[in-house]
C-alpha cells in the first residue's frame, strides 16, 4: 500500500509543475546562478577561485539547508503537498482504498525524494561551474574519492536537516 501511495503522490506532485519550479527548482537555479557569477568573476580577476578545496566547496554548497530563505522555499513545497488535498477535500475520496497513515508517509518520502533531487542539482550546478572555471584558469581540479565520502555525509547531513523541516510543516499543515 505505501508503493501506490509514494507513486500516486509523486505522479500528481510532478504533475504540478509551478509547485516542482518555485519549491524545488529556484533553489538550484538561484545557487547555480550565484556560484557562476562568483566563480567565474574571481577566476578571471584573479586567477584562482575563491576557494580550491573541493570538500568546502560542496559543504559551501549544502549549506543551502541551513539557509533561511531556501527553507522558506522547501516548506511551501512540503505544506503545498499536503494542502491539496485538504484544500479539494478530497481525503475523503483516497481514505477508502488506502490508509491514512500510508497517505501522510507518501507524501513525506515524496518530498524527501524531491528535496534530495534539488541538493543534487545544487550540487552539479556547483561542480559544473567549479569545472568551467579550472577550464578558463587552465587547471580543473578533481574531488578525490576521500572528499567525494566526506561530501556524501554532508549531504545527507543537509537532507536530514531538510527532512527535519519538511515534517514538521506538513504535521503543522495537517494539523490546521
Amino acid at each position: 500500500m505505501l508503493g501506490a501511495a509514494i507513486r500516486s503522490e509523486w505522479y500528481r506532485t510532478t504533475r504540478n509543475r509551478n509547485l516542482l519550479f518555485w519549491a524545488y527548482g529556484v533553489i538550484p537555479l538561484v545557487y547555480f546562478a550565484l556560484a557562476a557569477t562568483f566563480d567565474i568573476s574571481m577566476v578571471l580577476q584573479n586567477g584562482s577561485p575563491k576557494d580550491s578545496d573541493n570538500l568546502r566547496m560542496i559543504a559551501r554548497v549544502l549549506n543551502v539547508a541551513g539557509n533561511p530563505v531556501a527553507h522558506l522555499f522547501f516548506a511551501i513545497g512540503a505544506a503545498s503537498i499536503v494542502a491539496d488535498d485538504y484544500r479539494w477535500e478530497t481525503w475523503r475520496l483516497i481514505v477508502p482504498r488506502n490508509g491514512r497513515r500510508s497517505l501522510i508517509a507518501g507524501k513525506f518520502l515524496t518530498y524527501l525524494m524531491l528535496v534530495g533531487l534539488a541538493l543534487v542539482l545544487t550540487v552539479i550546478g556547483d561542480r559544473f561551474v567549479a569545472v568551467a572555471a579550472g577550464i578558463v584558469r587552465g587547471q580543473v581540479d578533481w574531488p578525490s574519492v576521500q572528499a567525494v565520502a566526506q561530501a556524501s555525509a554532508v549531504f545527507f547531513a543537509a537532507w536530514f536537516e531538510l527532512g527535519v523541516l519538511g515534517a514538521a510543516v506538513m504535521f503543522l499543515a495537517i494539523l490546521t
